[in-house]
């Protein structure tokens, strides 16, 4: 990464100086921002559902498809690999032509979709069927919203909008693993697929909001 950034990333033509503001203001500034109050929630509620997927997978695996540990990691692998195709090749291509926006809601509504029919996939090959495009809608759905932060931030708050993000994805990471394993032993094991898949969907809904919204990084925040 240090490599590649000191020799593929840009100099910006134009250096912004940063303005010196209390961490909490410039966080409620942001809050207040078009769009990125509604990107937060939607990055926030996207990780939460994924990270319960993930923290359950294994245990879903070997309960249902009768997989050792070795074989789960070939399906993590297969998981990894589409990712990978989509994250390194296709997101580019695909966002010149529809736009993070379209994007971002197609992947969350690809989750939605196949976090549902995950658990009722009956075979291992339906498994790997449905995790493939479940793969291709991450793949679509984290650049796009790292990207559409970057724009709608101001120049000057680039970073810190960025931050703020993680900060609300680091967020879903530490409450998705609990309740993902909670309802999976006192629920039922697919109470965290068709939870997950229920609140991609309202993630999705979220973020159709912002096909209106403006991205313009140096207008005022409202």
């Amino acid at each position: 990464n240090l490599v590649a950034a000191w020799l593929i990333l840009p100099e910006p033509s134009q250096r912004v100086a940063a303005r010196h503001r209390p961490r909490f203001e410039a966080l409620t500034g942001e809050l207040r921002h078009p769009g990125i109050r509604r990107l937060l929630l939607t990055s926030f509620i996207a990780i939460l559902a994924f990270a319960a997927l993930e923290a359950t997978f294994s245990l879903f695996a070997m309960d249902v498809f009768q997989l050792d540990q070795t074989q789960v990691g070939f399906v993590f692998a297969y998981i990894g690999v589409v990712a990978v195709v989509m994250q390194g090749g296709l997101i580019g291509p695909l966002t010149r032509r529809f736009g993070e926006r379209r994007l971002l809601v197609t992947g969350l509504a690809l989750q939605a979709v196949t976090f549902v029919i995950l658990p009722y996939a009956g075979t291992l090959g339906g498994m790997l069927a449905v995790l493939a495009p479940m793969s291709i809608g991450s793949g679509l759905t984290q650049p796009s919203i790292s990207s559409l932060l970057s724009r709608m931030a101001r120049k000057e708050d680039q970073g810190g909008t960025l931050g703020i993000g993680e900060s609300a994805s680091a967020m879903g990471r530490i409450i998705g693993p609990e309740a993902g394993t909670f309802t999976y032993s006192h629920v039922s094991f697919g109470f965290p697929y068709v939870a997950g898949g229920v609140l991609m969907g309202v993630a999705a809904v979220v973020a159709a909001t912002l096909l209106s919204a403006p991205v313009d990084r140096d207008q005022p925040a409202t």
